[in-house]
């Protein structure tokens, strides 16, 4: 008991001494009534506010929001999905009058090349396309996986080289500013080194990622070079793969590094400057060469999302006597065959809205909150001064005009029984009742003075023009410029539909000059327009398609504009369309 008491005591008078110190610690810390100072001004866009560890720790956090955010806004590729083949055929039908159906066959899983998923399973009719462009006999009946295609005896056949789309290859930094020399031979681009200097160093991250407004080269005193090897594409964030399980998938067959080949390109460059400033092409190129030399066998070129027209540019480079030389054969004697998952080969509406406002349907359909976080630290028009710095954007703008795209009484992927008061023809609305055709929103975008250059390095035309392999703005426009003459290569296009898709919008003011982006500035697209008669939701209008790019430009090319137009396809290439619907 006496002990008890002891300790009880001794507890007691610890308490009563802590509890003086924490008095005397309040005394000799209270804030004084005035700021001897005053206190520095936080910084809001630049980095981490200095004036607590509160507001930074505020600042931190809204800024892993708004990168995560943004990155998906940017990020977000063309998937392969499941829809229905019924309301594919009746939109392409309608592009298409007379289309032989017979062309569309539904690949109902995607092989296990492909990797999407990791575990697809995949029988006899589902594997064909795969195996022809492999050189791999088709299988024997029967459930197989990815997994024991070596073991049953397949090896590789035909080496194969990956092009990557818009935003997939990484950027590392070789020159900065003061602010980014922490990064050097980092990824700007790509990795988490990208989210952290994202969050804690937004405006330099964006300088950093910014090209040359004037000549869409780098800016000066910073450098950004693209990544090599297959690890350029493989994983954007970690968990984020982008052609991860492609590789690991063929490797499984049996492919390495000895007969893949990864084109790492800076992704922001305009096509031409692919070349002029990283010799991209001509690296390209030599690498098809020595695949083909070493392995004996010709090569498969395997295109995403832009990576499409961006190879059709380079057939035309590498045949060109304004490029690479190589003679009128060159393709029909180095590559086997062009498989492209969802390339965007007539453009995509999502360019356009990138142009006009630096908006598209991801961020119009952010909540208030996503919208605030994403806002704050990158205002619309500092994305769109970023989107205008980029020449690649130019090659993802809509090519045809109202021929492909429609006019404003109807367009070719108008679903049926849609409310004429809604047809996709109508590209951009506005409040006040009026709009404009794709051909009237592509000549606004013309006339505009930073967009403007985008049409001096492509063309937008939508029929044959004499002459256009001599100019290399039509290289990567299939309906400008013909196919090679390549009569031994085959086609194959791969895209998903089924998927809301973006395609027309709804803004809430009239076109102005000036903004704080320059030039045309379209205000922003009014996200409480609702209509399900013309299937729009927050002002943007979906039509049918893989998700990014609609089914006019997945499909258009692959059912007929190639098949069934020898002007486009002199040769008569092969085309296989497979649709995972």
């Amino acid at each position: 008991m006496q002990r008890r008491g002891s300790s009880g005591a001794v507890l007691r008078g610890k308490q009563q001494q802590q509890q003086q110190q924490q008095q005397q610690q309040q005394r000799t810390t209270r804030i004084p009534a005035r700021p001897l100072a005053p206190p520095p001004e936080p910084r809001r866009r630049g980095g981490a506010c200095s004036v607590c560890a509160v507001c930074f720790m505020r600042s931190w956090v809204l800024g892993v929001c708004a990168g995560v955010l943004l990155t998906y806004a940017l990020l977000r590729t063309s998937s392969i999905v499941i829809g229905n083949k019924e309301a594919t055929l009746n939109i392409i039908s309608t592009l298409v009058p007379g289309m032989n159906v017979t062309n569309f066959t539904v690949l109902e899983d995607v092989a296990g090349l492909l990797g999407i998923p990791a575990d697809t399973l995949l029988i006899k009719q589902r594997f064909s396309m795969w195996a022809e462009s492999f050189g791999l006999a088709e299988p024997p009946v029967g459930v197989l996986s990815a997994t024991t295609l070596h073991e049953m005896g397949y090896k590789p056949h035909y080496p194969i080289v990956f092009i990557p789309g818009i935003v997939s290859t990484g950027l590392e930094l070789w020159q900065g500013k003061e602010c980014a020399k922490k990064y050097f031979r980092q990824r700007m681009w790509g990795t988490l080194t990208m989210m952290e200097s994202m969050l804690l160093q937004s405006s330099c991250w964006l300088e950093h990622l910014m090209l040359d407004p004037e000549t869409g080269l780098d800016p000066p005193e910073i450098k950004l070079r693209p990544a090599n090897g297959m690890e350029a594409a493989d994983y954007l964030l970690p968990g984020y793969w982008v052609w991860a399980r492609v590789i690991e998938h063929m490797a499984q067959v049996g492919y390495d590094t000895n007969n893949m080949y990864m084109f790492g390109y800076d992704w922001r460059l305009g096509f031409p400057d692919i070349e002029r400033r990283d010799s991209g092409f001509s690296k390209l190129k030599f690498s098809v060469e020595v695949l083909h030399h070493a392995t004996g066998q010709k090569v498969v070129i395997a295109a995403h999302s832009m990576g499409g027209p961006l190879l059709l540019h380079f057939f035309n480079w590498a045949e060109s006597s304004l490029g690479g030389n190589g003679g009128d054969s060159w393709v029909n004697d180095h590559v086997h065959a062009v498989i492209g998952i969802g390339s965007t080969w007539l453009g995509t509406p999502k360019a356009v809205s990138a142009c006009l406002s630096g908006e598209m349907r991801d961020t119009a359909h952010f909540g208030p909150l996503q919208g605030y976080l994403v806002d704050n630290f990158f205002s619309k028009a500092q994305r769109r001064r970023l989107f205008h710095s980029w020449g690649s954007i130019g090659s993802l703008l809509p090519v045809g005009g109202n021929g492909v795209w429609g006019d404003d009484k109807s367009a070719p992927d108008d679903f049926a029984g849609a409310d004429l008061n809604f047809t996709a023809g109508r590209t951009v609305r506005f409040d006040n009742g009026t709009w404009m055709t794709m051909d009237e929103t592509m000549n606004l975008l013309q006339h505009d003075p930073v967009a403007s250059r985008f049409f001096r390095t492509y063309s937008f035309g939508g029929a044959l023009t004499p002459g256009a392999r001599d100019d290399m703005r039509r290289w990567g426009n299939p309906l400008e410029t013909p196919l090679p003459r390549a009569r031994n290569l085959t086609i194959y296009c791969l895209y998903g539909v089924g998927k809301n898709t973006e395609r027309a919008y709804h803004y809430s003011s009239v076109p102005t000059s000036g903004g704080n982006g320059g030039g045309v500035m379209m205000n922003t697209i009014n996200t409480h327009v609702h209509a399900a008669a013309g299937n729009v939701t927050s002002g943007v209008q979906d039509t049918n398609g893989d998700g990014t790019v609609p089914l006019v430009s997945l499909g258009y090319m692959c059912v007929d504009g190639w098949p069934n137009h020898p002007e486009l396809n002199p040769s008569g290439i092969r085309v296989v369309t497979k649709e995972c619907a």
